[in-house]
């Protein structure tokens, strides 16, 4: 799948299922807190009009969520070199019209 840590883009990009040791550590971190702030992002989106609108404890409360995990997402890629190719290799593996890779471009600067 990858010759060194520090590619950005893989030989063949894994499946869904990757046996221990195919991936760094360092990937598996950042396929960790994509997850995180993607599930709490999209609760977050999810709300209705009239609870972002009037701010309720609810819609305050996912929105802390939400911001603390894409705030972990970006020190963690910017903690080392190696977290930082990981995510760069997985933008490289989405397809072109994947929303994804343009949210995910700003933490890759």
């Amino acid at each position: 799948m990858l010759n060194d840590p520090l590619d950005e883009t893989y030989l063949s990009p894994p499946e869904d299922w990757c046996a221990d040791g195919e991936l760094p550590e360092e990937e598996i971190e950042v396929r960790q807190a994509l997850v995180s702030m993607y599930v709490l992002t999209n609760r977050l989106i999810n709300f209705s009009l009239l609870e972002r609108l009037f701010r309720t404890r609810k819609d305050s409360s996912a929105r802390s969520l939400a911001t603390d995990a894409q705030q972990q997402l970006m020190e963690l890629v910017d903690s080392t070199p190696l977290h930082k190719a990981a995510l760069r290799r997985i933008v490289s593996a989405m397809p072109e019209d994947n929303g994804g890779r343009e949210v995910l471009r700003d933490y890759l600067r």
